[in-house]
């Protein structure tokens, strides 16, 4: 009998399985995460007066967002690897 592996077991294989890159951006989210949110801080405690300050601290706040959904993400791909 000869059997053959669909083309599409193949490809569910491989969605299963994190990246290098994936990985990587996993070990290292959470540290970016605590930088961005300590830039963040910094700036809130000099107290923003400038438009460039209150800009930045803008870009920040939805750097810091994007990189917890992006987190959110890696972890839920994480799980349904190991489940």
């Amino acid at each position: 009998m000869l059997t053959t592996t669909s083309p599409l077991a193949s490809v569910n294989k491989s969605q299963k399985k994190m990246s290098y890159k994936e990985q990587k951006e996993l070990d290292t989210i959470e540290s970016e995460i605590l930088g961005l949110e300590g830039e963040l801080r910094i700036l809130q405690n000099e107290g923003a007066s400038l438009p460039e300050d209150y800009n930045k601290m803008a870009q920040l706040q939805s750097l810091i967002e994007k990189r917890y959904e992006r987190w959110a993400e890696l972890e839920k791909k994480k799980k349904s690897i190991t489940s």
